[in-house]
């Protein structure tokens, strides 16, 4: 039984790690794509200066050659590469298509020191070898977990390959390489160097989840799930800028649950608490997952509807209002199934108002006519 819990366990977190990214996690990850942008220049910056360092100092040796054109190109890919992100181009796959560019510029260099001097250079080179765990590292901005273990697993095999190709096309150990420069090779020492590169993989992925596990909290409220307060006014900003930019519509609506009060003082906190999260669940499913619904504050709730127009939005959210009218919900420690409704605002941009504050202020204003106006109603649109 132990065992079939194991399995379990294993099959839902592989599962989760395939399945569809969260959208806001996705969107944590392009803006960690970002940071790594500028990580990168400045990491490459830092190892183009090991061969220059090394060449101001005398003639320098072939593979220091090989690793100045090799930080150049990659300087000038990852200069290109902050440019793009910061024009706001930035698809989805780019993460994936980047990380694996990082690590594959260190296995070209390793390949390359076939071509100029003792295969030893490609299988014991210690400076440029030690430049996949940065690549590994920078891979934990991306909130991602799949791509730390896809860079992972292509470094292992791509370093793996090399040895491979090396050990069958070369007598390393021959007295031909006496006195060995860069070291005889063994295999117990590549093997290390593939776990090493298997652990950093690892704890890329374990860095990854936990800052997930962290955003969530950070970002969520934690009795309904849904996003808090803070971050639906980031999201708010973003997608504003987004229609502004492109011409779109875009809706914002602030709901209040009619008459809450009374649920909690006729049966308590803890029947309040789970009308709550039954609202919760109801707004979020019958929402699109493009929709961004949020705890707003008490039993205040609100939501953005991206490429959506005032009136469409009010016409989706009194649907909604419907629904969870003629929804029963069957509280603990309640005698009775309950049913409840709610009041909202809608406000649109650009023809209502085109800033955060201005939107969401209207669309509380039509919350409170629609509340003194006789309550389970939405105005607006």
């Amino acid at each position: 039984m132990r065992h079939f819990s194991q399995l379990a366990v294993a099959s839902d977190y592989w599962r989760r790690l395939l399945a569809a990214r969260d959208p806001e996690l996705a969107d944590a990850g392009v803006e960690g794509g970002l940071v790594g942008a500028r990580a990168r220049v400045a990491l490459t910056a830092l190892v183009l200066a090991v061969p220059l360092t090394v060449l101001t100092e005398g003639p320098g040796q072939r593979e220091n050659w090989v690793g100045l054109f090799a930080a150049a190109f990659t300087l000038l890919v990852s200069v290109a590469v902050l440019a793009s992100v910061s024009r706001g181009w930035r698809p989805r796959w780019f993460g994936f298509a980047t990380s694996l560019f990082d690590v594959t510029i260190v296995s070209c260099v390793l390949a390359s020191f076939l071509l100029i001097g003792p295969p030893h250079m490609a299988v014991n080179s210690r400076t440029t070898f030690e430049i996949y765990f940065l690549a590994l590292g920078a891979t934990c901005l991306r909130y991602d977990q799949r791509i730390c273990l896809i860079a992972g697993l292509a470094a292992t095999a791509e370093y793996g390959a090399i040895v491979l190709f090396t050990v069958r096309r070369f007598d390393l150990n021959s007295e031909a390489f006496v006195p060995f420069p860069y070291g005889m090779f063994s295999w117990s020492g590549t093997i290390g160097r593939c776990i090493l590169l298997l652990g950093m993989t690892v704890l890329s992925m374990t860095i990854v989840s936990r800052n997930e596990r962290l955003r969530v909290l950070s970002t969520h409220d934690v009795l309904t799930s849904l996003y808090n307060r803070a971050y639906f006014i980031e999201r708010l900003r973003e997608e504003l800028l987004r229609a502004n930019r492109y011409s779109r519509p875009l809706a914002v609506a602030v709901i209040d649950l009619d008459h809450f009060k009374s649920v909690n003082d006729e049966w308590g906190h803890h029947a309040g608490d789970a009308v709550l999260r039954e609202v919760a669940h109801l707004l979020r499913s019958d929402m699109r997952r493009t929709d961004i619904v949020a705890r707003y504050g008490g039993e205040e709730f609100a939501l953005i509807f991206p490429e959506t127009t005032g009136t469409e939005a009010r016409l989706k959210l009194d649907r909604v209002r419907q629904h969870l009218s003629e929804a029963r919900f069957d509280i603990p420690g309640v005698s009775h199934e309950m049913s409840i409704t709610f009041s909202g605002g809608v406000a649109a941009a650009p023809e209502d108002a085109r800033g955060v504050d201005e939107l969401i202020a209207l669309a509380d204003l039509r919350l409170m006519a629609a509340k003194k106006g006789g309550r389970d109603r939405v105005l607006g649109g």
